[in-house]
């Protein structure tokens, strides 16, 4: 999937994923010899999906199973509606574990959107926001789920319109009153698998969900190392440390250190949120906090951060062979979310050593589309910065920039010939300190030519593909602005009058900006609206340094 894809798969997903309750398959109560002998031929709305039910109360989500976050509102009315209509509807599979819970092996969606109609809670109500957090939830996830509410009353009504108590038969329309009176008994169809064993259900559930609705790569990776530090890391992350805890085994210490770090790299990766049409240059550095590939690109930060290679689930033979190790007592998993604090504080933290790179120039295409690769190789390149590279790379930052949002489309084209994400992002990064050499090395005017840093580019055997085009977008083809002009109009417009750090040029971002005397406190500056400046917090703590670099070098310029 490419960057440009991906934008438009980033919303329009109802998230569902409180509704149903998740466990790990493999506890076992010895006092309770359940599993295999237990069957259940049907689920039925009104006996077994109410808040108050037993059935919904013994309802279960492996902790491996993805999670609940796939359908489009559509889906959710479509499914309703085929409910009440008594159409055909996929069975649900259950497992009726030794523990006497019952685990959905497939069907834990249809289930959901159910319960959702239920509960009238498609993400943002209270069930949602007592799992989640109401401050964690995105504005998009109460924005799709508003939309979902909607369409569900219009195509079938709302779940307490059929609430024969409170209909008037002599006023009601016949169909509303049939299908109130037919709710008691309308169910959905149940299979149970025949075994007490949890590896046999765990087997089932691979093989279900990789016939019937394939599960990615990446996706079965992070199912399999439910129990490695990179893993529980990226899903702490995904949802600040809230929801369910894959961590929960560790002591309680332990938990809490992991929830606030989790909560931290969840703030600096998504805030502030983002909204189209882009109309500032403060954007998330990690995109959209809610979407269907924001669990696949935590996890890949976290295994970069950690040097963990990231690798093809088909070519594995079983958990055992990933790397890492499983995390038994939770320090691996902390260490795992300290390295990737540290990295998401270099990019756009408020530490004295954060560089505060603005997303707009780095992780965005020209009209706001979010390059998921882009951020990877960012990532790779800073994570292995030494102090001397922090420095050199400052004092030609301003061009780098500057190179960078007039060559957008450099980005694309090699996403666009070798894929997103793990495929490319290494070959970006390379392309990046190639730059950022070329920047460095000074001509016999002192000046870093432009048509150097192409020359330099065109002649690498890895990028003599590259194109110097100054536009990454086409034509319109009609009279109206679409949100990807409007988009491209204001990042534009905003790039040529953004502030700029006093000592590298750099854009400001402004979640990451420091506000510093001119003249020092140390030589007597005083707190002034005269005596202050916004900069870069490494900018800053380097200001000596740079000061007496620019003293004795003029500053280069980008010609």
């Amino acid at each position: 999937m490419t960057d440009i894809a991906i934008k438009n798969k980033n919303m329009s997903y109802v998230n569902l994923e409180a509704l149903i309750k998740r466990e790990d398959l493999f506890i076992i109560n010895d006092k309770n010899d359940g599993g295999a002998k237990f069957s259940i031929d049907k689920i039925r709305l009104e006996a077994d999906l109410k808040p108050d039910s037993l059935m919904l109360k013994t309802l279960r989500k492996p902790d491996f199973q993805r999670e609940t976050s796939e359908w489009k509102p559509e889906r959710i009315a479509g499914l309703i509606k085929s409910f009440i209509n008594d159409d055909i509807i996929p069975s649900i599979i259950l497992w009726h574990s030794p523990s006497g819970n019952n685990f959905v092996i497939d069907g834990a969606h249809r289930l959901s959107a159910l319960i959702a109609w239920v509960m009238d809670d498609y993400g943002d109500r209270a069930v949602s926001e007592n799992f989640f957090g109401k401050r964690n939830i995105p504005k998009e996830q109460y924005k799709i789920a508003d939309k979902t509410r909607k369409l569900v009353a219009s195509e079938v009504g709302a779940f307490e319109s059929y609430d024969l108590r409170l209909i008037d038969e002599s006023k009601a329309e016949p169909e509303t009153i049939r299908i109130a009176k037919n709710l008691a008994f309308l169910s959905i169809q149940v299979q149970t698998i025949n075994t007490q064993s949890p590896e046999a259900a765990e087997s089932s559930f691979f093989k279900i969900n990789g016939e019937a609705t394939p599960i990615n790569d990446t996706e079965a990776l992070i199912l399999k190392s439910r129990k490695k530090p990179n893993s529980i890391s990226a899903r702490a992350i995904i949802h600040s440390g809230t929801g369910h805890e894959y961590w929960s085994k560790f002591k309680a210490d332990t938990k809490d250190k992991i929830k606030l770090l989790a909560k931290e790299i969840n703030e600096l990766l998504f805030q502030p949120e983002y909204e189209t049409p882009i109309k500032t240059v403060d954007l998330p550095m990690a995109g959209k906090g809610y979407s269907a590939q924001t669990l696949e690109l935590i996890f890949n930060l976290v295994n970069i951060v950690n040097d963990i290679k990231i690798v093809e689930w088909k070519k594995m033979k079983n958990a055992k062979d990933i790397e890492p190790a499983d995390d038994e007592n939770g320090d691996s998993t902390l260490e795992y979310l300290k390295k990737t604090k540290k990295i998401a504080d270099i990019i756009a933290g408020d530490e004295n050593y954060s560089l505060g790179l603005s997303p707009i120039v780095y992780f965005y295409s020209i009209d706001g589309r979010y390059q998921i690769t882009a951020f990877m190789a960012i990532v790779e390149l800073v994570k292995g910065y030494t102090k001397d590279d922090f420095f050199k790379f400052t004092i030609i930052r301003g061009m780098f920039e500057e190179f960078l949002v007039k060559y957008k489309s450099i980005i694309k084209q090699i996403v666009s010939k070798y894929g997103s994400g793990h495929k490319s992002y290494k070959r970006i990064q390379s392309l990046f300190v190639l730059i950022i050499s070329g920047l460095l090395a000074k001509t016999k005017d002192g000046i870093s030519k432009e048509d150097e840093i192409w020359d330099a580019i065109n002649s690498h055997k890895d990028f003599k593909y590259l194109r110097r085009e100054e536009t990454e977008m086409e034509p319109a083809n009609r009279k109206e602005f679409s949100t990807e002009t409007k988009s491209a109009i204001n990042i534009r417009a905003r790039l040529k009058s953004a502030l700029k750090c006093p000592f590298c040029d750099g854009i400001i971002f402004n979640k990451s900006q420091n506000t510093d005397h001119i003249i020092d406190k140390k030589n007597n500056g005083l707190g002034d609206i005269d005596n202050g400046q916004i900069t870069h917090y490494y900018c800053n703590s380097s200001k000596d340094k740079l000061l007496e670099y620019f003293k004795n070098n003029p500053k280069q310029k980008l010609s």
